[in-house]
């Protein structure tokens, strides 16, 4: 289907990855593969416009030299209008390869754990430390 105003010849599109670090634009996308709460589904240029929550997943788009490219993120918003399919996320990786995202994942889940246990232990460090001062002061 085409949007109001679409051109059937239109080809490509563009490909917004927009986190809370850094946002990326793709242009020349030819297609673009995602999964929501309903399925797998994809997009080609002269769509109408379109809202979806994606799940938690790998996604894929592939540019005008035939190429496929791999996404992975922790769900997200999209939405793809006139031309331009926009993704929202906490945090995306990006790569050619699948087997070396996953490496990049697992490295990154890796060092959040990290960094959780390590919040959690200061917490409770400092519980401890208030509850001692709370006591010295009854």
């Amino acid at each position: 289907m085409l949007h109001a105003g679409g051109d059937a010849a239109m080809k490509h599109f563009t490909l917004e990855l927009c986190d809370a670090r850094t946002s990326e634009r793709i242009d020349e996308v030819e297609s673009f593969v995602g999964e929501d709460a309903s399925g797998s589904f994809g997009i080609l240029a002269g769509r109408e416009h379109f809202v979806t929550v994606l799940v938690w997943g790998i996604c894929r788009y592939r540019t005008n030299d035939g190429r496929w490219h791999d996404v992975a993120l922790p769900g997200g918003v999209l939405s793809f209008f006139e031309g331009t399919l926009t993704i929202y996320t906490h945090h995306f990786l990006q790569s050619d390869d699948v087997a070396e995202l996953e490496k990049r994942l697992d490295a990154e889940i890796a060092a959040e754990e990290f960094a959780r246990r390590a919040i959690s232990d200061l917490i409770h460090r400092m519980d401890r430390e208030l509850l001692r001062q709370m006591i010295r002061l009854d």
